[in-house]
């Protein structure tokens, strides 16, 4: 008989016997066997990006997303950039399967690049996002600061040059988890923008 291994991997790697009995009575059966080690190879194939980003155009306030994944071997590990500098994942940018970017703003527009990298080469990918304000859209609030009131409360202040009907206040943990988002409507003729975020856990960093 013949035992036949297709598609072999490395898992296939291993030591086989195989055992020819023959029974000569009931009291007496000749036994005879021979084992093989099998050796298989380890082959390491460069990375071969499978899904690649899309260029995208959208208004702002949206979510974003590029898709990037890659085979090889060793498995490939992918970085991010924008315009030519690694990008930093925290806060409204989250790197699941995928790039994520929420919330979006006119300043995100630009070319993202994922650079699929193993120990027997690399490959990349880029994709543009351009993010349109709108034309009546009020200018950003600036000048945001941010005071400590306690362990669980923080202050925040800004200025905002147009008037507007009222602000959304987005928090999220910088290192990772669910966002937070306050309405505050303004009063007529309210000049004071500031807004008190309460029942924060404590000993973590927050972007807003």
């Amino acid at each position: 008989s013949i035992l036949k291994i297709q598609n072999v991997t490395a898992s296939h790697a291993s030591v086989y016997t195989c055992i020819a009995s023959q029974v000569i009575s009931q009291r007496k059966t000749n036994t005879v066997s021979i084992t093989k080690e099998v050796v298989v190879e380890e082959i390491l194939t460069p990375p071969v990006l499978t899904k690649k980003p899309k260029s995208q155009v959208l208004p702002t306030a949206k979510t974003i997303r590029f898709q990037c994944e890659a085979e090889g071997n060793p498995i490939p590990q992918v970085v991010w950039y924008k315009n030519g500098y690694k990008l930093h994942i925290n806060g409204r940018i989250k790197l699941r399967d995928e790039l994520v970017l929420s919330n979006t703003v006119s300043n995100d527009s630009g070319v993202y690049q994922c650079i699929a990298t193993n120990s027997v080469g690399s490959v990349w990918a880029a994709a543009r996002l351009q993010v349109n304000a709108s034309k009546n859209q009020p200018r950003p609030p600036t000048h945001l600061t941010c005071t400590t009131l306690s362990a669980t409360t923080v202050n925040l202040t800004w200025e905002q040059i147009n008037p507007v009907n009222a602000f959304t206040i987005h928090l999220l943990p910088t290192d990772g988890g669910e966002e937070r988002m306050s309405v505050m409507e303004m009063e007529v003729g309210q000049q004071n923008q500031t807004f008190t975020v309460e029942k924060l856990p404590p000993y973590t960093n927050y972007t807003f």
